[in-house]
């Protein structure tokens, strides 16, 4: 992988309603902090949990469409995300949908 020299500017990418540029430039960047966080985020919120005795809500600051979110709670992976979401360009909002209700 090439090696960077400054953080990668994902402004342009951020705007667009469907992370599919953002998902294809993560991999090609072999982007994967989320599956490495995903057990932190998880325990913490199972922490919590047992701590106060009723559900915890997770908001998701900073994570670029969702994507830790996601994981968390549909228990995937960034490749199945990947998998997912780059298979086509232009993805309906109702086949994302469909894709997390089976999850």
């Amino acid at each position: 992988m090439e090696e960077l020299t400054a953080k990668k500017d994902f402004t342009d990418i951020y705007t667009q309603e469907s992370p599919y540029e953002y998902l294809k430039e993560t991999r090609r960047l072999q982007y994967r902090i989320p599956d490495s966080t995903k057990p932190l985020y998880l325990s913490l919120a199972e922490q919590l949990y047992n701590k106060l005795h009723k559900p915890v809500n997770v908001l998701d600051l900073g994570s670029s469409y969702g994507i830790n979110s996601a994981l968390m709670k549909y228990n995937l992976t960034m490749s199945q995300l990947d998998d997912f979401f780059l298979k086509e360009k232009e993805l309906t909002k109702e086949q994302a949908r469909q894709f997390f209700q089976k999850k």
